[in-house]
């Protein structure tokens, strides 16, 4: 399998199991890759490191799920699987970064 089909096949799970604690060792021994030629490879074909990534996945995922509508009106920002995002302030800072846009705190 060549250094293309490894990555691809990461980004599979990565897309599935975003929910999930990755970090940069496991996916590269998903991939059966040292850490480094999978880091280098990660970023050449996708542009992003693989926590770049990952972080994209989950702020559009948590992006989705704040858009969506519950059955009696009200929006909804969780998720079985976002709950391993630990807080809403890691959804607010990931969310602020990645679109400009100030989230109010109600501190």
């Amino acid at each position: 399998m060549g250094t293309f089909s490894k990555v691809a096949q990461v980004l599979k799970i990565m897309q599935s199991d975003y929910a999930e604690k990755l970090d940069v060792e496991q996916l590269a021994d998903m991939a059966h890759m040292s850490t480094s030629a999978f880091h280098r490879a990660f970023k050449n074909i996708t542009s992003d490191s693989p926590m770049q990534y990952l972080k994209k996945i989950r702020l559009t995922k948590a992006r989705d799920f704040m858009n969506k509508k519950k059955p009696h009106g009200r929006k909804t920002c969780h998720n079985e699987k976002l709950l391993l995002l630990k807080n809403g302030r890691f959804i607010r800072n990931v969310y602020r970064i990645g679109s400009g846009v100030i989230i109010p705190t109600n501190r």
